[in-house]
């Protein structure tokens, strides 16, 4: 690995991730154990999926920062387009969940494309502004 990674890498921020990672394990854990008293579900099914949402978050947290962000530039566009699709298929696909046909299901997992359609919304903006760099700065002539 570069060592290049590693000297900009901001460990402040990784440090603060990290007691934000630690304060969410001990809330669970002390909110699981009223549901294991309360309810008799039993803890080693409750605390360890929390767990493992958080060792697949740090896993992606790495790749995401090891990923370099000017190859997502040429990937705004069928990003954005797919996600246009994908919203489209809403109207098709869709379960009703709570009144809104909003949700996708996939299985047994379900996912709302409004919530992927931010991110790429972000990213075109992004592309947008950056194509434009010159003149961003001179709006009013």
């Amino acid at each position: 690995m570069d060592g290049r990674i590693w000297r900009e890498y901001n460990f402040f921020l990784l440090g603060c991730v990290l007691i934000l990672l630690s304060i969410s394990l001990i809330s669970v854990y002390s909110a699981t154990l009223n549901a294991v008293t309360a309810f008799g579900t039993p803890l080693s099914i409750l605390f360890p999926r929390h767990m493992i949402n958080i060792l697949v978050g740090l896993i992606g947290m790495v790749v995401v920062t090891l990923f370099d962000y000017r190859l997502l530039s040429s990937l705004t566009l069928p990003l954005y387009l797919l996600t246009i699709g994908v919203l489209a298929l809403v109207h098709l696909l869709g379960t009703i969940s709570e009144g809104a046909q909003s949700w996708i299901a996939l299985g047994t997992r379900t996912f709302q494309p409004s919530e992927f359609a931010k991110i790429a919304l972000i990213m075109v903006l992004a592309a947008y502004w950056s194509h434009f760099e010159e003149t961003r700065n001179h709006w009013l002539t």
